[in-house]
């Protein structure tokens, strides 16, 4: 241990790590903290006991918690200037070994304010609670629990009121044919821009004036009425039938207390899915004093690996408009095969060109077909060569650069040609990704005129928004205008879409955990009226075994399995039963091998 003090902790590396390790007795932790996840002299300083035992650590064992954390307490103890250097002091309290270990400390090296007491070493007057923060026994309820139970008895009664005041509003509405709506002479008379403010003052005296004029007659009934609308949500479901009820304005309510719930929130357990993507991001910023690369302190949750991350992050660069909602796609088609029995080959040679070579044949119909793939990346220049062919003797040729003309730009030509009908076709694709944006406009070259695609998806924290077309320059018209709308976290996402407004669709993705993921897919079609409903489950049977199954609205039953039965080969078995034709047969069976080297 003294050899490894010499050096000073401040430019302690991983091998100085794991030199004290050893030396303290703790060797078979060596490759989790060191070779793993890099530990060096300033994160083995800062290190606590809920990190040994929280994720991404986990360290199971009691006794070795717990004498690790006495030899991580000596070594702070031998280092308190480094520490207190570090930020780990409090104002009027000295920065000891204890009071970083028994303290809820911020990220910035602070003691909250909510704490009262001396700053000591843990005893029997201090717990540790479910969420690794340190603090003194209490009888009194935190803070944050009883906001929450006045914000939900708020809310109640909110609800309430608006339901007695939606009563006496509808009683008091004359007949529409009768009393057509008055012009508003006075609001017409003020210029535009001073519309607005004057507009808010009236609706609120509006308001007031409603409550002092119209509230007469049987008080006690109203209130009645006023209960059946609270309780039944004011939805015409329930019988409710008056002259507006929550679902005209709700949606504004309900949109704005997520929000609100969502952002001052402090129960980081609820939101730890939700926030992945936010944590990743916070936890790079996060420089060895504790804070942002441009000084700002973090609060609590921010280094943990269950809380989330509260600071406001932009999405990386969010999916392409075809990538929407993929990881739902991918549950409902990967792993299955039905009526097909497919080869994929796929080598790579020593000069770098990858081969792929596919092909299949169809159970029912006999038709045999194949392709066969090569590519070639020359990464200095950043360009990719593609090359194409298959049994309809179609050739392909596809050239690539990105990143070269400008940060995040792809520019690709791709060339088709048949030599059994002399059809050519060309295209010219482009792409452009950067933060929170994904761009994409491809340009079809036929003699009659171009057609122009284009897409676009913007990202923020965690919503998507996308916007897909296509200009038909022969026609002089839109052939497709679709939308699409997400939301995305680690093991979550949600997928909605509106195709040439004719076909709505939307999509569910989660993973529930590390072995199982699901997905619940849906479309309609306003012209047919027809609803496709679809559920799929993929489960991680072991690290080369996985089975998947799906079910739809038309008992469509389909089972895979996908088995690696060694490094480069796997197998694939697939079957699609018709449930409401079991012993019509006309049930399909697939096979597929895959081989990789």
């Amino acid at each position: 241990m003294a050899g490894s003090n010499q050096i000073c902790i401040r430019r302690w590396t991983t091998k100085n790590v794991a030199k004290w390790l050893k030396e303290e007795g703790f060797c078979e932790y060596v490759d989790l903290l060191c070779n793993r996840h890099r530990l060096d002299g300033i994160t083995l300083l800062t290190l606590t006991e809920y990190d040994l035992r929280s994720p991404p650590l986990e360290i199971k064992i009691l006794g070795d918690i717990k004498r690790l954390m006495l030899s991580i307490r000596k070594l702070q103890k031998q280092h308190i200037d480094v520490l207190e250097e570090l930020g780990f002091t409090s104002d009027g309290h000295a920065g000891t070994v204890g009071s970083l270990q028994g303290a809820d400390w911020f990220c910035n090296g602070e003691v909250p304010r909510d704490y009262d007491g001396p700053i000591t070493d843990l005893n029997g007057d201090q717990y540790q609670y479910a969420n690794g923060k340190n603090k003194h026994a209490t009888r009194r309820l935190d803070p944050e629990y009883w906001k929450t139970v006045l914000s939900c008895v708020y809310v109640f009664i909110v609800f309430g009121f608006t339901s007695f005041v939606m009563v006496i509003v509808h009683e008091r509405v004359p007949d529409m044919q009768t009393y057509p709506p008055l012009p508003d002479i006075f609001l017409d008379s003020l210029p535009t821009e001073s519309r607005s403010a004057k507009a808010s003052m009236r609706v609120a005296a509006e308001v007031e004036l409603y409550l002092l004029v119209t509230l007469y007659g049987n008080v006690w009934a109203k209130l009645q009425r006023a209960f059946a609308i609270w309780s039944g949500f004011g939805m015409t479901l329930t019988g409710v039938h008056t002259c507006g009820d929550y679902m005209f304005s709700g949606h504004t309510v309900v949109l704005t207390m997520l929000n609100f719930f969502v952002t001052e929130s402090r129960f980081p357990k609820l939101w730890v899915a939700a926030a992945e993507h936010q944590k990743s991001i916070g936890k790079r910023l996060v420089s060895a004093s504790g804070k942002l690369e441009h000084g700002a302190p973090l609060r609590p949750e921010c280094l943990t690996d269950t809380g989330w991350f509260p600071l406001s992050a932009p999405m990386a660069i969010p999916p392409s408009y075809a990538d929407l909602g993929k990881p739902a796609r991918d549950i409902f088609n990967k792993g299955y095969g039905f009526g097909l029995v497919k080869l994929d080959v796929k080598t790579k040679s020593a000069s770098g060109v990858e081969f792929t070579t596919s092909g299949s044949s169809n159970t029912d119909t006999g038709k045999v077909n194949g392709s066969l793939e090569t590519k070639y990346k020359w990464a200095e220049y950043g360009l990719t060569f593609t090359e194409k062919w298959n049994t309809d003797n179609t050739l392909g040729t596809e050239i690539a650069i990105e990143d070269q003309i400008a940060k995040g730009l792809k520019l690709t030509f791709d060339t088709t040609f048949s030599p059994n009908t002399g059809k050519k076709s060309g295209k010219i694709k482009s792409a452009y990704k950067r933060d929170c944006v994904n761009l994409g406009c491809d340009v079809d070259f036929d003699f009659a005129g171009p057609a122009i695609h284009g897409s676009a998806v913007f990202g923020y924290e965690g919503w998507l928004a996308g916007y897909q077309m296509t200009f038909d320059s022969a026609k002089s018209k839109l052939t497709r205008n679709n939308f699409s709308v997400g939301y995305r976290t680690g093991d979550f996402q949600l997928h909605t879409n509106v195709n040439d407004g004719s076909e709505f669709g939307g999509s569910i993705y989660q993973k529930v955990s590390e072995y199982l993921e699901t997905a619940v897919n849906l479309a309609w079609t306003a012209g047919s009226n027809s609803t496709r409903f679809g559920l799929a489950a993929k489960y991680k049977l072991d690290p080369t075994a996985s089975i998947s199954a799906k079910v739809n609205n038309s008992s469509l039953v389909g089972v895979g399995y996908t088995q690696t039965l060694r490094p480069g080969v796997k197998l694939t078995l697939s079957a699609l039963i018709d449930g409401k034709s079991i012993n019509a047969g006309g049930h399909k069976l697939g096979l597929g091998l895959e081989l990789e080297a």
